[in-house]
């Protein structure tokens, strides 16, 4: 039995028509440069169907589902035949930033119907910088407890 991620692979490619991607990057491109155009750009967001969903802690834990739920807008839009232009990407959001500075999850608010993580971060410097205070204004007046 295929894998699932295989699976998904070969619907959206199969899905994909190669004329219709170069007229729709054509007309991406005549908008981008102020050129005549036919018609303005549609993109439809609509579910794929008989296409797997996920969570989003599930897609952020394994990257084959990742793939797939990326995978989604591409095959949906070409099944519709709307002027996106596929494109896929590890949809990690901000959440992989503050990690990046030793923050750890500790809690989950609303989580995963588009809620907040919130991150327990061990240098104050990591807090600071990451507060709506600017540079210049941490230049003109100083770190916090400085």
């Amino acid at each position: 039995m295929r894998s699932e991620t295989i699976y998904c692979l070969e619907r959206a490619e199969s899905a994909l028509v190669h004329a219709h991607l170069v007229r729709t990057r054509q007309l991406r491109d005549d908008c981008r440069h102020y050129r005549p155009i036919s018609h303005l750009p549609v993109v439809v967001r609509a579910p794929a169907p008989e296409w797997p969903g996920y969570t989003m802690d599930e897609i952020q834990s394994d990257m084959k589902k990742m793939l797939i739920s990326e995978l989604t807008p591409v095959y949906a839009s070409a099944l519709i035949g709307d002027d996106r232009l596929p494109e896929i990407r590890a949809n990690y959001g901000t959440g992989i930033l503050p990690p990046l500075f030793g923050c750890e999850i500790v809690e989950k608010v609303g989580w995963p119907e588009g809620g907040l993580m919130l991150y327990a971060c061990p240098s104050p410097t990591f807090r600071w910088r990451t507060s709506r205070r600017s540079a210049r204004a941490e230049s003109r007046y100083g770190a916090p407890g400085a």
